[in-house]
């Protein structure tokens, strides 16, 4: 929104104090490629989840861009192509880093052997990048959400 002069100074703010969340986000992640606490279940949630945490707030600025670009053309800045919706790549790796930490802590509680808890983390972890995937060709493909139809024309 930069309707006014003032809406323009806000969102101005607001990407730099992303831009600045960014590279914090990106020093945290490096930092978690080395010296971690944590059983080895743990360290994988966590650099897993941080590394697609760093993927989501790039797809940001890629929104951010896209969003600039379709206001310029007086079109909606919330879709790229037909439906995409450009905050779902955006958002499905932001939440990884909740996600695979809280599914450590559960295993944990529910006494799941530890031979296995790695195991299971990789395999959420996995998931968790196929649907970052997903997201993607649905979103850059400028299909909705859930729109599968392209999948039957293969």
């Amino acid at each position: 929104n930069r309707a006014t002069p003032f809406d323009a100074a806000i969102l101005l703010v607001i990407e730099l104090l992303i831009s600045y969340a960014t590279l914090v986000i990106i020093d945290l992640t490096s930092r978690c490629m080395f010296n971690i606490q944590g059983s080895p279940e743990l360290k994988l949630a966590i650099r897993g989840g941080m590394i697609l945490l760093v993927i989501g707030c790039l797809l940001g600025f890629y929104i951010d861009y896209h969003g600039h670009q379709q206001v310029a053309l007086k079109l909606p800045p919330e879709t790229i192509g037909q439906a995409g919706v450009a905050k779902f790549p955006h958002g499905v790796p932001l939440h990884v880093i909740q996600l695979l930490p809280l599914f450590v802590w559960l295993m944990e509680r529910c006494s799941i052997k530890n031979s296995h808890r790695y195991t299971l983390v990789g395999i959420a972890l996995t998931l968790s990048i196929l649907t970052t995937i997903f997201s993607l060709i649905q979103t850059l493909t400028g299909h909705a959400r859930w729109d599968l139809s392209w999948l039957f024309k293969l």
